[in-house]
């Protein structure tokens, strides 16, 4: 059976399966807390699942002044709710502890970590967990080895093997994100490449892929690291997945192909898209 965590107060290592959490989102109303991309997947989801009567509001950590509902819904001051309520938070890995505080100190029984669920929500369980993969050939062969590629330069940018791989992300990223969100993802690399240089790389989750290994789900970031500090193996869950299933997890506009340079040349100049080009060829 497919075990994933759930973060509680009472338990720190209590774990809830996947049957369990699908009970519990059908049975239950609950707060999501993030009102994200994180949130955005899991509120398709519940959209298609026709669960969205559950959601009673969404809750952020610093209101606004007047915020606006989101998907229909009041979005809620965390000390707006009641400490009793079940509570969902959506978002990455890099909220994830400082939300988890929060709610700790406000003394929350209820609350799930549900990042890592949306995969198997949206795609089913892996078909395999903790295979090792070779990082040159995901990298290779992913359909998103330009922005692999994106993340590489980031790295030897700060290095300083170049000045120009942070403008190359932001330029790169805000096909998905804001400039603001595309800055503050870049930040928080930085942050991890500065660990990396002190410590070396370390593999914290593991990344996922589709069997056939052309589609990463989550991972872009690991590999291109994995790849500057000559790891040649990660750890990978990996799914049946093709790409209508990837459009339907991350939206359409989350789906970039190496190969479709139309796309690219929207958001990048053409110097841009060569140096791209130029670190994937010398890899």
């Amino acid at each position: 059976m497919n075990q994933l965590k759930a973060t509680t107060i009472e338990d720190k290592s209590d774990e809830i399966d996947f049957e369990k959490f699908i009970h519990l989102i059908r049975s239950e109303s609950f707060y999501v807390y993030g009102i994200g991309k994180v949130a955005e997947r899991f509120v398709r989801y519940l959209e298609r699942e026709k669960l969205l009567t559950h959601i009673m509001g969404f809750i952020v950590s610093l209101p606004q002044s007047k915020m606006e509902p989101f998907h229909g819904r009041k979005v809620y001051s965390i000390q707006e709710v009641d400490c009793n309520s079940l509570i969902l938070i959506a978002t990455d890995v890099t909220s994830k502890d400082e939300i988890e505080e929060i709610l700790n100190v406000l003394r929350f029984k209820k609350y799930i970590w549900i990042y890592w669920m949306l995969y198997d929500l949206f795609l089913g369980p892996p078909v395999r967990f903790d295979a090792l993969v070779m990082v040159n050939k995901v990298f290779k062969g992913s359909i998103q080895a330009n922005w692999i590629a994106t993340c590489y330069c980031v790295i030897e940018d700060y290095f300083g093997k170049n000045n120009y791989g942070r403008d190359l992300y932001v330029s790169f990223a805000k096909m998905f994100f804001s400039e603001a969100a595309a800055r503050k993802d870049l930040k928080r690399f930085w942050e991890r490449i500065a660990e990396c240089a002190i410590r070396g790389f370390q593999q914290d989750y593991n990344i996922k892929i589709n069997k056939e290994h052309t589609l990463v789900l989550d991972g872009a970031h690991r590999i291109a690291l994995a790849s500057f500090f000559q790891i040649n193996q990660l750890r990978a869950d990996i799914y049946e997945c093709n790409t209508q299933k990837y459009q339907d997890l991350y939206g359409v506009d989350g789906f970039v192909s190496r190969s479709d340079d139309n796309i690219l040349s929207s958001y990048l100049t053409y110097k841009e898209f060569q140096l791209i080009k130029k670190v994937f060829d010398r890899i």
